[in-house]
């Protein structure tokens, strides 16, 4: 039995941008294999951003396609091969919303619902747009959404919900209308809401916001998909308290992650071996987690508001599974939010998921590169030292980086990152400026080697002293036979 362990262990050591210790694999004391984050495979494909060296004036795209006259300051995104859902019908009854639908080849070649505040991109429409990452997209993938994430940029979007088509808003408790919470994205983190351990370097929100089977009310022990395996029963992952120390400071919340009642974003092996439905009680009172910089906790792409300061963040990966797709964006993104100042939050619920038919089966086969990767990705992550000094050399580079280390399946992924960059300077989308070492939120890596130390668990020995004497149940049977 192996184990990565993540404790605090704050250095300064130096790292190349892609270095890590250890073997691309260790093998177990029965013959399995552990992944190890290194260096696979050499990039040689354009750098465009490289140093900080950025092309010339990218000109403008002009409105055109589906929906060209919709122009909103709030976006809800999502992708889909099913008809209009209850979601869907809440959403277009939000006047304050603008809702964009992207389609893939297995979808309705309508999307049926009287609205005037609904884009349907089929995909037509889509390859209609001029946005430069349709061509790397897959069909029959989620990194579709892609493209919608772009249009409401280009529509007029200042925040974009990124959801699925089967988490229902939770009302107002008052006429029933449905309720996206003002989080005050993009502005200052109150000090009070910061949540902070001592011991390790992955939270789990999931236990502080106090999980109970709906069936009998007994308390749940869950983790959201895409937390390193290794660390779900190490109690220092969520045994964290609320509030910072006076010296520290806090940063800007861009991104709120709402968790989801009835049937939250766990992996299939949660699903497989434990019970739903569950709903998350917060004490009574709506809560909001700020995570740290230096602290890693996934999220993901069913029910997460982005302010328009994180909208370069919200990439999508297309050479992994869906399933992995939105962990390593979640990942990748928190990385790069610390050179920026930025942080995540996570919320008490303001959805319920009313699952659409699964195999959990089939996710635990689509989610093999999560259980088998996460603990190296975060591990090297927190260990690692861009060489780049601007926000789009740093989304490069990462790119290049998991490339080259098979967390990103294939180069299309780089040429991907690369694309959307483009495209967000051709949308004006403004990025955010990196801290310099000076400020009080700057981010210092891990010294290298301090963070994720590959473990065996042997035995202490008390087991084989107990065992030693200990009578076996067979020889009761023996003493009452006859001589």
């Amino acid at each position: 039995m192996t184990s990565n362990v993540i404790k605090k262990g704050h250095g300064t050591g130096q790292a190349d941008s892609w270095t890590l210790l250890g073997m691309a694999e260790v093998k177990g004391a029965h013959g399995g294999q552990i992944f190890v984050a290194t260096k696979r495979r050499e990039y040689n494909g354009p750098r465009p951003f490289l140093n900080g060296a950025l092309p010339g004036v990218f000109e403008p795209y002009p409105l055109g396609g589906a929906g060209q006259e919709f122009m909103c300051k709030k976006w809800a995104v999502m992708t889909t091969i099913f008809g209009p859902t209850e979601l869907v019908r809440q959403l277009v009854a939000m006047k304050d919303w603008c809702i964009v639908i992207v389609g893939d080849k297995k979808s309705p070649p309508t999307y049926d619902i009287e609205s005037n505040n609904l884009v349907f991109l089929g995909p037509e429409d889509q390859e209609a747009l001029p946005y430069k990452i349709i061509p790397l997209l897959k069909w029959n993938h989620f990194g579709r959404k892609n493209i919608g994430f772009l249009y409401a940029m280009h529509h007029g979007a200042e925040v974009i919900y990124d959801t699925d088509d089967d988490n229902i808003l939770k009302t107002d408790g008052k006429g029933g209308k449905p309720l996206i919470p003002d989080f005050n994205l993009g502005k200052q983190a109150s000090q009070k809401d910061v949540i902070h351990s001592h011991q390790s370097h992955v939270y789990n929100p999931y236990p502080n916001f106090e999980c109970l089977n709906v069936k009998d009310g007994s308390t749940a022990f869950v983790w959201p998909r895409g937390f390193p395996l290794d660390l779900i029963t190490d109690e220092s992952t969520w045994k964290a308290g609320r509030g910072i120390e006076e010296s520290s400071t806090t940063g800007l919340v861009t991104i709120v992650q709402s968790l989801a009642d009835h049937d939250p974003d766990v992996d299939a092996l949660y699903r497989l071996t434990s019970s739903l439905p569950l709903r998350f009680q917060s004490g009574g009172f709506p809560r909001l987690e700020v995570v740290p910089s230096g602290t890693m906790t996934p999220f993901n792409a069913q029910a997460t508001l982005f302010g328009k300061d994180a909208f370069w963040g919200m990439l999508l990966p297309v050479t992994v599974h869906g399933r992995v797709s939105d962990i390593w964006r979640s990942y990748f993104t928190s990385r790069i939010m610390w050179e920026a100042g930025q942080h995540l939050a996570f919320a008490s619920p303001m959805v319920t998921q009313c699952r659409n038919p699964h195999s959990y089966v089939a996710d635990f086969d689509a989610e093999s590169d999560l259980y088998e990767r996460a603990g190296p990705l975060v591990s090297w992550l927190l260990e690692w030292r861009p060489a780049s000094r601007s926000l789009e050399g740093i989304v490069e580079e990462l790119a290049v980086a998991m490339y080259e280390m098979d967390f990103l399946h294939d180069i299309l992924d780089v040429d991907l990152a690369i694309a959307w960059i483009e495209d967000l300077r051709a949308l004006g989308v403004e990025l955010p400026k990196l801290l310099s070492k000076s400020n009080d939120n700057f981010f210092e890596p891990y010294a290298q080697g301090t963070v994720g130390a590959t473990k065996i668990v042997e035995s202490d020995g008390t087991c084989e002293q107990a065992s030693v004497e200990e009578p076996s149940v067979w020889a009761r049977r023996l003493n009452e036979l006859p001589s």
